[in-house]
């Protein structure tokens, strides 16, 4: 009998909001303002400050290290240079400096990235682990297609990875060049470049950008033993 009311109350109640759903009326539009619209002066954000920065061609990339307690452990970045997918040439292997500090009995917190434009053809890459040390790369740009009169342009994105491993480096960053779309180009009779569309690049590089991309670096991250 219970079971019979539980089931008579619950297609009660179904009923019901259904009922309710169909007597729900659509939401009208607020009618047109009329006088002096309100607007004022808000405070900047990091998002802004960031927005800034890339505008200029200047990037920032920051990660959490604070996981790691191994204090046999060091952190490497290895910078690879790539033209096309198949041409790569290792540009160098970075050590920069213990997990466990033994000057001040710390471990390290986070680890970042920094891209800095010299001129319209270099940028300064430099990794910084924090406390622990800085280092720097000179990074030259190619110059584009079609007629190689300006160099390309560039821009950082992420690799889709789950962590570090000790003995092992993972893709980290990408910073790559964009690309001459003919097709495009052609159809709109203007010089037009493409970039990733991709929001993180997969770790096995399978996307089609890197087939696309004249030129780029990946930037790997590693953990072993000091």
């Amino acid at each position: 009998m219970k079971k019979i009311l539980c089931w008579s109350l619950l297609a009660l109640m179904s009923a019901g909001a259904a009922v309710a759903k169909k007597n729900v009326r659509p939401a009208q539009p607020a009618p047109a303002q009329t006088g002096v619209f309100p607007m004022r002066e808000v405070q900047t954000e990091t998002a802004d400050l960031q927005e800034l920065l890339e505008l200029k061609g200047m990037y920032i990339r920051k990660y959490d290290l604070s996981g790691i307690r191994d204090t046999t452990l060091r952190v490497v970045v290895q910078i690879d240079e790539y033209f096309g997918r198949d041409s790569v040439r290792p540009v160098r292997k970075i050590v920069l400096g213990d997990i466990w500090s033994q000057r001040d009995s710390s471990y390290v917190k986070s680890l970042k990235f920094l891209i800095v434009p010299k001129t319209d053809s270099t940028a300064m890459f430099y990794c910084d682990l924090e406390d622990r040390g800085q280092r720097g790369e000179l990074l030259k740009f190619n110059r584009a297609k079609p007629d190689f009169k300006k160099f390309n342009s560039y821009r950082p994105r992420p690799f889709k990875f789950e962590g570090l491993e000790a003995g092992k480096v993972v893709p980290v960053m990408l910073f790559g060049a964009f690309w001459y779309d003919a097709e495009l180009s052609e159809r709109y009779h203007a010089s037009l470049y493409r970039f990733c569309m991709e929001n993180e690049m997969a770790a096995d590089m399978h996307n089609q950008a890197f087939d696309n991309m004249p030129h780029y670096w990946v930037i790997r991250v590693g953990l072993e033993k000091r």
